[in-house]
């Protein structure tokens, strides 16, 4: 599958704010739908294919996705876990997600828990073992950050993202149902 050609594909971002992602989406192609709990946000929505709900719920969508974005989402939710399973049930067979959080050994600020802080931001071995728990055909689980994370002589390559099993701002996520 060809992420940069949405062909009228479904794709939902989970934690989409005022759906900055969903323009992205859209331009590359994507019949793409947004979630976010945040009121005061969707307040500023740019789509009415934006909906206010929690996906530690049911999700308000009978559809099957196949492309998920679930961006700096999962360190924000008091169960992650249960956003995991909604986005392994809500893909289509050959689905593929795109999920980051925090990498704790990263984060210079650590907060409670209390809706819009960061509650649950672990380690990679944390997170290998809750995706190991359903079934998907690949699983890439890494570190990564972009230039701005880095110190000042690697911000000379502005738009490099860098993967690194020992370093980087997030946690990267990439999953492949079937």
């Amino acid at each position: 599958m060809n992420l940069l050609v949405g062909d009228k594909k479904l794709a939902l971002d989970i934690g989409c704010a005022t759906g900055y992602g969903l323009r992205i989406l859209r331009n590359l192609g994507y019949d793409a739908y947004g979630l976010d709990v945040s009121t005061g946000l969707l307040q500023e929505r740019v789509s009415q294919s934006i909906i206010l709900a929690n996906v530690e719920d049911k999700l308000p969508f009978s559809k099957k996705f196949s492309l998920i974005t679930c961006l700096e989402v999962l360190e924000h939710l008091p169960n992650p876990k249960v956003c995991i399973k909604r986005i392994h049930d809500s893909l289509s067979d050959e689905g593929v997600a795109i999920i980051t959080t925090d990498n704790p050994f990263f984060v210079r600020h650590y907060f409670g828990c209390n809706g819009i802080r960061h509650c649950n931001i672990h380690p990679i071995s944390f997170w290998k073992k809750i995706i190991s728990r359903f079934k998907w055909n690949s699983m890439y689980i890494s570190h990564a950050t972009d230039a701005y994370s880095l110190p000042i002589f690697w911000r000379l390559f502005p738009s490099v993202l860098f993967t690194s099993p020992l370093y980087g701002a997030w946690t990267l996520i990439i999953v492949k149902k079937r």
